[in-house]
């Protein structure tokens, strides 16, 4: 197997990387030839918490962050490596400008180079900037991040959380700007452990927590509300159609695990969508890209209810 390539657009994956390593120690890193997928399944060693917790299910589009992609295996040139999160990070952190010279930081002048090899029979990514001292000398940072491929049976075992049925659950989407919701929430989390997020089809959403002690809620109005697809749902279910505007859809999650999921303002995306879905959860879809088209890719992140 073979893979190898240059980060082109370190603005857009790094924090990717940098929110997920908040959420899981371990994740996986699917590439394969024109997607490169993020995943934190539910069995993830470090996410396997009684009751469950929340996974995360990206895909990135190559050429929207890569340049010079190799990829070569017996898998349909599929290659699945487990790593960790901190490491990756850390590495990959090295490649973001200060904009400050001033402690002897390089100027990096390529992309980062990133590739699969294996050192003393342990799998490898090698990754890699070159650029020039401020003393105007030539620098070359090297690091190495463990990793461990996955089997086929392993990656078979692989499996994303299917919402999309109507007969099981209704859902609602809401659009969210949540880039100041982090303060808010942080707060909440030392009154009680367990958040209700509830909307409406009339832009409205509410963050709620109460105790026998204590009750706060949030509310945001003027929120826009996305039409759901007529091949996802059948006229019975069209939320859009039979529900009450003014009526309420709610569900209870761990106040931690929404978060953890409030970490990927760091990715700076261009919108969030919430689906609210009764009796299971919430799913968050996050899209990526600059310049405001949402063209690099998307992350969606589910979160499972919690009972009372």
């Amino acid at each position: 197997m073979r893979f190898r390539t240059k980060i082109t657009n370190t603005p857009v994956f790094v924090p990717l990387v940098q929110s997920l390593e908040k959420i899981s120690k371990l994740w996986i890193l699917r590439l394969t030839p024109r997607k490169i997928h993020t995943i934190i399944p539910k069995n993830s060693s470090s996410n396997s918490a009684e009751n469950g917790h929340i996974q995360v299910w990206g895909e990135i589009n190559v050429d929207s962050i890569f340049d010079e992609y190799t990829l070569t295996s017996n898998n349909n040139n599929e290659i699945c490596l487990e790593l960790n999160g901190e490491n990756f990070a850390r590495a990959l952190k090295s490649s973001i400008p200060t904009g400050n010279l001033s402690s002897g930081q390089a100027s990096w002048t390529s992309g980062v180079d990133m590739r699969l090899s294996t050192i003393d029979k342990q799998p490898v990514l090698i990754i890699s900037l070159t650029g020039h001292s401020r003393a105007g000398g030539d620098v070359d940072l090297i690091q190495y991040v463990p990793v461990r491929v996955l089997s086929v049976s392993e990656q078979e075992e692989l499996k994303e959380p299917l919402i999309a049925d109507p007969q099981a659950r209704k859902y609602h989407e809401y659009l969210l700007f949540f880039l100041k919701l982090s303060g808010k929430q942080e707060r909440m989390k030392a009154m009680s452990g367990f958040l209700t997020v509830s909307a409406n089809l009339n832009g409205q959403l509410v963050l709620k927590i109460k105790t026998d002690k204590v009750r706060v809620e949030t509310t945001y109005i003027g929120l826009t509300n996305p039409e759901i697809a007529q091949t996802q749902v059948g006229d019975s279910q069209h939320a859009n159609r039979n529900r009450d505007p003014l009526q309420f859809a709610e569900v209870r999650v761990d106040i931690k695990d929404f978060l953890r999921f409030v970490h990927s303002h760091q990715m700076n995306p261009v919108t969030v969508v919430c689906c609210i879905l009764e009796g299971f959860g919430l799913a968050f879809y996050v899209f990526l890209g600059t310049d405001g088209e949402d063209t690099a890719g998307t992350l969606v992140y589910y979160i499972p209810q919690r009972k009372e």
